[in-house]
């Protein structure tokens, strides 16, 4: 069982928004819709070198980042920030006992 780690984590986040991309395949081609943006609080920070090295080495060049946010996304789901950068959601930890959801993202060429 984590403590409410929620008050502790208000202290490091701050607010910002971000678009879901939606991918589907219409007439064998993919179309992307972009849902419009909206705001989240939460922080992300690049993934440390311990956690790079157990990647699979064709992986551990990609830019890796984690995010932490109440928000509810899924794997596979393709965000876009303010800047237009996307970030492509790898994995998903449960840490709602502590206020938040950890997702690891990878930062997609544009």
């Amino acid at each position: 069982m984590f403590p409410d780690m929620t008050d502790v984590l208000a202290g490091f986040t701050k607010p910002f928004r971000f678009a879901v991309i939606s991918k589907t395949v219409v007439d064998y081609e993919v179309a992307e819709a972009k849902a419009t943006l909206e705001w989240a609080t939460g922080v992300r920070q690049p993934l440390t070198p311990q956690q790079l090295r157990i990647k699979p080495e064709g992986q551990r060049s990609w830019k890796w980042w984690t995010l932490w946010t109440s928000k509810r996304l899924k794997v596979d789901d393709v965000i876009q920030d303010e800047s237009n950068r996307q970030y492509r959601i790898m994995e998903v930890s449960d840490w709602t006992e502590a206020g938040h959801l950890k997702f690891e993202l990878m930062e997609q060429a544009t």
